[in-house]
């Protein structure tokens, strides 16, 4: 269950311990303190200097014990079911036969979700069942328990939703092997009105370790917004969580893309962290989720004493809003319900389902039930998807994307470049074998695939190609070879973007440059690198984008998305597929995962075509090396 290693606090704490006991190691050490040295008779001298660095050492080693979640949870994303935006959920029990009376608010119904999960054969899935594919974790959302605290500041179940003892209930569940999760706030009203947890953290994390709750989701209603309340908030309950000793996922619901970011946030505070808002707000909710997630994809993954991932809010079902919306940025279709489900596959994001099982269509179950895209979302390398397509409609052949720079360290090795290769004065990226190119021996800068035969513009040929040859100065100025004696050209800053202007004297800041080869960083004035990397689009429900994810064994997923109102041909040509990293000189086997057929075989240095109905429909490729 993932749990079996020796949690990462215990290691740190043995190593405190080991540096207290090195006080009294039986050593002949000397240290002056002027002229006083303090002597212990059972040990060595030692000054106090050197008495408080130690300390201070053990200090930061226990204060790192509480500044992180090493709790073995979360190896891969969660999946499981939740309460909320439950449609369908008046239905008959297949339990007893008796009617629900509003999904999670009636036990019997939570058996039968959970049968429905550990017992029920998908056919699109070859027989197997929900949790046979992953799916583990039955959490409810608010309104699980009342909506006052006991005499002594306890949580209370609410014993008519619980008849047979919350206690029961989980039992059930564990014994299907199935996770029970619950709901709250870092507030002091959780956002149904009911208990939050501010003030009562320690109290709390107790209440879910005692009756052994696996997840924990802990909202952000009624509660301060800005960042430092809001982290040390959600710390409070981590270090209590942690306390414990009994293993729970901690959730966290902030809404932000800036708790996966923040320095003290991502696998530091939580085991995952919503980045947007509730999806039950429809298809606009559902892209700026996607889009938030892009924005912060290198923070999720997986370490030794746990995970982090993303989280986008729950699936949503066809026809929700239909009926409450006429506004079309807001309904889900068919298409958009599948392509929430393809975009929390490829951005590794947690997949919680809603809604009644056996009271969904047989289009809800394919779609949540494909064992190929949950094998991506739940790929052992844990790498989110990144944007590599533009928000266009179509790349021809000829458009490339601009070079840019961006902080350094989130995509690193396409931030590695090397100078001088392939030929004198290039700069090439280690990672898509593109070089750095005066588009047309103009002003822009882009990435090009590295041209060292044939003619060149700039009166290159020959073995001389002027617009992608640079040479550095000693002031730290980047010059192009398309100067001519008496106008010379720099590479200069304009914004994120590269261009080509006139030399300045003195140099201004936007046209320093730094090349180090030990670590093959191209940085500006102020420490952003070169990156090879397209800009993000902004979050709209009206944009294409193209995103890819790298796979174990060296494939690769690739995501279309058509959101404009007509057919679009999308193109991920050779600068797309450049920065996913498919190397040029390999076969790719490329497979539809919704036909589940081999369709094409591409170099990595061709492209890949998707051909798409409007209105947010999309599809998900993988790429297999030959």
């Amino acid at each position: 269950n993932g749990l079996a290693k020796l949690p990462g606090q215990l290691l740190l704490l043995l190593l405190a311990l080991l540096l207290l006991l090195s006080l009294f190691v039986a050593l002949p050490i000397i240290v002056k303190i002027s002229s006083h040295p303090i002597s212990f008779s059972f040990c060595f001298p030692l000054n106090m200097a050197t008495i408080n660095q130690i300390v201070v050492l053990v200090v930061v080693i226990m204060v790192a014990i509480g500044d992180c979640l090493p709790n073995g949870l979360a190896k891969l994303p969660g999946l499981g079911w939740n309460s909320d935006y439950c449609a369908n959920c008046s239905q008959t029990s297949i339990l007893s036969g008796r009617s629900a009376l509003g999904g999670f608010e009636n036990e019997e119904f939570i058996k039968h979700i959970a049968l429905y999960m550990a017992t029920v054969p998908q056919p699109t899935a070859g027989g197997k069942t929900l949790r046979d594919l992953g799916f583990k974790y039955v959490n409810m959302d608010s309104k699980w328990d009342l909506q006052d605290r006991d005499s002594e500041g306890n949580l209370q179940p609410d014993p008519s939703k619980w008849p047979s003892g919350f206690d029961n209930i989980i039992a059930f569940v564990h014994n299907l092997s199935l996770g029970f999760g619950v709901y709250g706030d870092r507030g002091n009203l959780d956002c149904g009105g009911f208990p939050g947890a501010q003030g009562h953290e320690v109290q709390d994390a107790k209440f879910f370790a005692e009756h052994k709750i696996d997840w924990y989701k802990e909202d952000s209603c009624h509660a301060p917004g800005d960042q430092p309340s809001a982290i040390a908030a959600y710390a409070r309950m981590r270090d209590a969580l942690n306390a414990t000793g009994y293993p729970i996922w901690f959730a966290l619901c902030g809404w932000e893309p800036w708790y996966a970011s923040n320095p003290l946030g991502g696998n530091k505070l939580a085991n995952s962290a919503r980045v947007g808002p509730d999806t039950g707000q429809g298809w606009g909710a559902v892209m700026t989720n996607i889009m938030n997630g892009l924005s912060v994809y290198n923070y999720s993954g997986s370490t030794d004493q746990g995970g982090f991932w993303l989280d986008g809010s729950l699936m949503l079902t066809p026809n929700y809003l239909n009926e409450k919306s006429s506004d079309w940025s807001k309904i889900i279709t068919k298409e958009r319900h599948r392509s929430q489900f393809n975009a929390w596959c490829m951005l590794a994001m947690n997949i919680l389902l809603t809604g009644n099982f056996s009271a969904l269509n047989g289009y809800v179950m394919e779609t949540w039930t494909n064992e190929e895209l949950l094998a991506v979302n739940q790929d052992p390398l844990g790498k989110a998807a990144f944007l590599i397509g533009p928000n266009i409609s179509v790349l021809s052949e000829g458009d490339h994307a601009r070079a840019m720079v961006a902080e350094c360290g989130g995509e690193p090795q396409l931030q590695q470049w090397q100078y001088n290769a392939p030929l004198a004065g290039f700069l090439v990226n280690k990672a898509s074998s593109a070089c750095l190119n005066v588009q047309a021996c103009g002003t822009n800068i882009i990435y090009d695939s590295c041209h060292t035969t044939g003619p060149a513009c700039g009166g290159g040929g020959n073995g001389h190609f002027p617009n992608e040859e640079f040479n550095f100065t000693s002031q730290g100025q980047m010059i192009s070879l398309l100067s001519k004696p008496g106008n010379e050209k720099c590479v200069t800053l304009s914004g994120d973007f590269l261009e080509l202007q006139d030399c300045e004297v003195p140099v201004p800041s936007s046209q320093k440059w730094s090349y180090s080869k030990s670590d093959g960083t191209l940085k500006d004035n102020i420490g952003h690198c070169v990156t090879a990397s397209s800009p993000t689009p902004s979050p709209s429900s009206n944009g294409n984008i193209i995103f890819g994810r790298k796979l174990i064994n060296s494939s690769f997923a690739i995501m279309f998305l058509n959101n404009k109102p007509d057919e679009t041909t999308m193109i991920c040509d050779r600068d797309c597929l450049n920065r996913l990293g498919l190397s040029k000189n390999i076969m790719y086997t490329v497979r539809n995962l919704w036909t589940h057929d081999n369709i094409a075989n591409i170099q990595g240095d061709s492209s890949l075509n998707a051909t798409l109905a409007p209105n947010g429909t999309s599809v998900v490729f993988k790429l297999t090396p030959q």
